[in-house]
């Protein structure tokens, strides 16, 4: 009977144990439940293709998480990338570290332990994207990963993407259901769905069709700004280097700030053709049309330069003996990967401070040099220079005295002719450090005169000072003349080209201003016609002539201060 008792006992002791154990495995079940993930993820495609993608969680019920992986299909590389917490009612930064897992590139999270002690947490990450949209006859294609990538089941997912705007949505390559709906006047197309599956990994395709606006892919490596501080304008020179990730590209329109003039291009070979379109009067911008000497195509990498000069009051002031400049570098609507920029400063100016602190400063002949690097910047963003500087006044009064005895040697030579005429009489020389270079100044001074005589006609006709006959004689007669001289003053250009290469910057300067006179004459020209052929009403003709004749004035001004740069050479 004892050993019936004792049995009795052992078998009580081993079902009670076993209770037990049961009871604490039940228990900690909770302690090892997943959390639950709520995702919204918001994707802005931007016009030329940028992606923006911000992804915000909502974990409920967290145990105890201090880190955490999140990820993509290794095909997708962000260009930028940050992360965020949502701690004491404000988004504060988050640690990541980038890291690979299988076949996906993602990031391991960090959370600081006041957030990570089994409360709901809030968090989001935000990356860029470039070369995910693609181009394909009038559409263009997004690739997106449909869903986010973790190591956790997601409860419920919503995917919003925002189409560019004004653009039309076309259709989405996937099989799941998408629907679209208008915001704010942009196009969305959405998603919803619940019960994601930890490391999911599809992609889906959405195609649109751009605005007019939205032409190009373009992924510009590098932008390079030159600023050459005149005295009297800034002339603005932008070397690009783009790559196209578009369809074939014949013609590319740029965004020049408004008031500029004098523009020309290049590329490595020689001049390209630029043309500049018709503005509204409330315009803010000019925009041209550079065409490439080749069809760049798909993948082909471009370089090239435009150069333009703006009114330096417009970005120049003076304040006591020093010179501030302020600028907003802008007209870049693509991510550049590189964006610099050099200041020039005038013959004898002296750099004295600026915004942000310069990376260098340096001599390119004669000129001080302020160099900015700005790294990777997104479109629009527009960073600002202002600088400090002192020029020299002696500078350019020297450079106003010799171009005075070029003339007053000129001036003598052709009065004493005309009091000779039929006389062998030898035209005085100017003696100078180049002979060759004092010719072709005294060639062009009295071009230059030339020029003002024209002037001074135009404005006697308009005064009704001479009649239409005698303007049309002397004109002709200025025009004969200035024809010679411009063949003579080419061939003398060349020459001093080659044989003095410190003047090639200054005559390439000479070069420019007689390129934008030629291009205002060529505009009054054009003008008179339209007129005749009434084409244009007396009152508009009279308005846009007067407009040219001005600018006729600054060319003119621009070719005597190319002149006086030469003297200092």
């Amino acid at each position: 009977m004892r050993r019936g008792l004792s049995l009795f006992l052992v078998t009580i002791a081993l079902f009670t144990s076993s209770t037990l154990t049961t009871k604490a495995v039940v228990v900690a079940v909770p302690i090892s439940a997943e959390p639950d993930f709520h995702v919204e993820r918001l994707v802005k495609i931007e016009s030329g293709g940028i992606i923006f993608m911000d992804d915000t969680y909502m974990i409920e019920h967290p145990v105890e998480i201090a880190e955490l992986w999140v990820g993509f299909d290794s095909s997708y590389v962000s260009e930028r990338t940050s992360f965020e917490v949502w701690y004491e009612g404000e988004w504060t930064p988050l640690d990541y570290e980038a890291s690979v897992k299988n076949d996906y590139s993602g990031y391991n999270l960090t959370f600081p332990s006041a957030v990570s002690s089994g409360e709901n947490l809030k968090f989001r990450a935000s990356f860029l994207f470039l070369e995910l949209v693609t181009q394909r006859s009038n559409k263009f294609n997004a690739r997106l990963p449909l869903y986010p990538t973790l190591t956790y089941n997601v409860s419920s997912y919503i995917l919003s993407v925002r189409l560019p705007l004004d653009a039309v949505f076309d259709e989405v390559t996937t099989s799941q259901n998408f629907t679209t709906e208008i915001r704010d006047y942009y196009e969305f197309v959405e998603y919803e769905t619940v019960d994601v599956q930890r490391l999911q990994n599809e992609d889906a395709t959405v195609s649109y069709v751009p605005s007019p606006d939205d032409k190009y892919l373009i992924d510009c490596g590098m932008l390079e700004r030159g600023l050459r501080i005149k005295q009297s304008t800034l002339r603005v020179e932008d070397t690009f280097e783009l790559r196209n990730l578009g369809s074939r590209m014949t013609k590319f329109t740029l965004s020049l700030q408004e008031g500029a003039s004098s523009i020309i291009t290049k590329d490595g070979v020689g001049p390209l053709t630029v043309t500049e379109k018709a503005m509204a009067e409330n315009a803010t911008s000019v925009d041209v049309v550079v065409t490439p000497r080749y069809t760049v195509r798909t993948g082909d990498i471009w370089r090239f330069t435009i150069s333009y000069t703006l009114p330096r009051g417009d970005y120049i002031t003076k304040l006591g003996g020093d010179t501030n400049l302020a600028y907003r570098l802008q007209g870049f609507p693509h991510y550049v990967h590189e964006l610099s920029a050099k200041v020039y400063l005038p013959d004898g100016g002296r750099y004295l401070s600026s915004e942000p602190a310069a990376d260098s400063v340096g001599k390119e002949g004669s000129l001080t040099t302020v160099s900015f690097v700005f790294g990777a910047q997104l479109p629009y963003g527009s960073p600002v220079v202002t600088m400090a500087l002192r020029e020299s006044p002696l500078t350019y009064y020297m450079r106003l005295l010799a171009v005075l005895v070029v003339a007053i040697a000129v001036v003598g030579s052709a009065y004493v002719l005309r009091r000779r005429r039929g006389a062998d009489v030898e035209v005085p020389v100017i003696v100078a450090e180049k002979p060759q270079l004092s010719g072709f100044l005294e060639q062009y001074v009295e071009r230059v005169s030339l020029l003002k005589e024209m002037e001074e006609l135009a404005r006697r006709l308009d005064d009704s000072e001479i009649g239409r006959e005698e303007f049309d004689g002397r004109s002709a007669e200025v025009k004969r003349r200035q024809g010679e001289l411009i063949r003579v003053l080419r061939r003398m250009r060349g020459e001093l080209e080659a044989e003095y290469p410190d003047l090639v910057e200054g005559l390439r300067e000479v070069r420019k201003a007689e390129e934008e006179l030629e291009k205002v004459e060529g505009d009054l020209r054009n003008l008179e016609v339209r007129l005749r052929a009434r084409r244009v009403s007396r009152r508009d003709y009279q308005r846009r002539r007067q407009d040219r004749l001005t600018r006729r004035s600054q060319a003119i001004e621009h070719i005597e201060g190319a002149l006086a740069s030469l003297t200092s050479v």
